[in-house]
């Protein structure tokens, strides 16, 4: 019984030292083609955030019909300041107001 786990471990040990020489003189420094499939992690991480930033402020996710078909807030912010509507938490585009504003 011995003769026969000796002899699983001896092959196993065989085969990690043939494996040793062979990854050896594998380089790190060269793009793989892994890196050239998926491109720059830098760039790609900048167009997440920039996507994501991009929903956040300009996706209503479908509610816009509750809020304007059964609200009818869009009547309501009309009457509101922009400073108003600031102190109440709803987005102000800046561009859009006038300087007397």
């Amino acid at each position: 019984m011995k003769t026969g786990k000796w002899t699983v471990v001896g092959i196993a040990v065989a085969l990690v030292a043939a494996a040793v020489p062979a990854t050896s003189g594998v380089s790190t420094a060269e793009p793989s083609a892994t890196s050239e499939l998926f491109g720059d992690a830098q760039q790609s991480a900048q167009r997440m955030v920039a996507e994501g930033k991009n929903t956040f402020r300009n996706d209503t996710f479908g509610d816009e019909t509750f809020w304007t078909g059964e609200l009818h807030l869009e009547q309501a912010v009309v009457t509101l300041s922009p400073s108003a509507a600031l102190g109440l938490g709803l987005k102000v585009d800046s561009r859009a107001l006038t300087p007397s504003q």
